[in-house]
């Protein structure tokens, strides 16, 4: 048998593969051949994915161009998390007990990426919060240059934040 992290990993590592291999532009993956339930696999010329399951879809825009990629290990597992139901974690509804978002220096068109999470339609489930969730982004994530879009409030975190992802 197969550890659950190690085969997440075989399948990121292959999805990444193959859609750097073939420069597609979807992928759809079916539990069988006659199942409505759906995960597409697109480069929409960004990365990211919807929270959960939107009706029998989900979708992942994984970019990828001769200017830049998201095929990393970490950026794909990141974006699957999403679509198993997975926030942002710097989005948690307490996490101005850990971190202080700076919109001040963030682009505008991206402060929907760093709103809290509802409390009523989110739960930690009595989870700490976690600096170095591969769900975390970087200090400078969305930050106009030379700025910093996070601020942790425990300093000895402040350069670790976001790591996961690479």
């Amino acid at each position: 048998m197969i550890p659950s992290l190690l085969l997440v990993r075989l399948i990121v590592f292959l999805i990444a593969a193959r859609l750097a291999s073939m420069r597609v532009k979807q992928i759809n993956i079916f539990k069988n051949a006659t199942d409505e339930d759906v995960l597409q696999l697109r480069n929409k010329g960004r990365c990211w994915a919807g929270i959960g399951r939107l009706g029998r879809r989900s979708e992942v825009s994984l970019h990828h161009s001769d200017k830049g990629s998201c095929l990393t290990n970490g950026i794909v597992m990141h974006e699957l998390m999403h679509v198993i139901g997975l926030h942002h974690e710097h989005s948690r509804y307490d996490r101005d007990n850990f971190v202080k978002v700076h919109y001040e220096n963030i682009k505008e068109d991206e402060w929907y990426n760093f709103e809290k999470v509802n409390p009523d339609k989110f739960t930690t489930h009595g989870v700490p919060y976690n600096y170095l969730s591969i769900m975390h982004y970087k200090k400078d994530t969305f930050a106009r240059p030379g700025k910093i879009s996070i601020e942790t409030l425990n300093p000895s975190y402040q350069r670790a934040i976001g790591n996961a992802i690479d």
